[in-house]
């Protein structure tokens, strides 16, 4: 296939997904103001579900043709994207206060969590204990972060 072709196929891909994803974050904002419900809510719902699928499928295929490394690696892969990535923009255009003992603890889970992960890599397997220590850690996470929004200006 010529390159030319190729290059117009990357940017036409590349279009469509921008287009794509500007009418999925309306039609989000829409099921919010439809039903009611907050869109904080739509977001944690029905966007990260929908975002989540393809790589979920991604991952089950890969598993299901004994392709385990490709599986684990793109649920390593998309966390860690989600995390670097989403996170870090979404705190640089929206900042958040929130409580240094809060985060501590977060990102002491967090570090364990990858260590326990490349452990996992380095022995090549995954064993039902380090299952379960991910299943506890991961719901010791799920404890609300108590975030705050911009602190409020006095007026005088």
């Amino acid at each position: 296939m010529p390159i030319a072709v190729i290059i117009l196929l990357f940017v036409l891909g590349l279009i469509l997904v921008v287009k794509g994803g500007d009418y999925f974050v309306d039609a989000a904002s829409w099921m919010a103001e439809v039903s009611g419900i907050p869109k904080l809510i739509i977001g944690a719902t029905v966007v990260s579900l929908a975002t989540t699928l393809p790589e979920m499928l991604v991952s089950v295929m890969a598993a299901a043709d004994g392709k385990v490394d490709m599986s684990i690696g793109n649920a390593v892969g998309s966390v860690t994207a989600n995390i670097g990535l989403i996170m870090a923009i979404s705190l640089i255009c929206i900042p958040g206060i929130m409580k240094r003992k809060n985060y501590l603890l977060k990102s002491l889970l967090m570090l364990l969590a990858a260590a326990i992960i490349v452990g996992c890599g380095f022995f090549g397997k995954v064993s039902v204990l380090f299952s379960a220590l991910l299943l506890v850690i991961t719901s010791a996470q799920k404890k609300p972060l108590h975030f705050q929004g911009k602190p409020k200006q006095k007026r005088i």
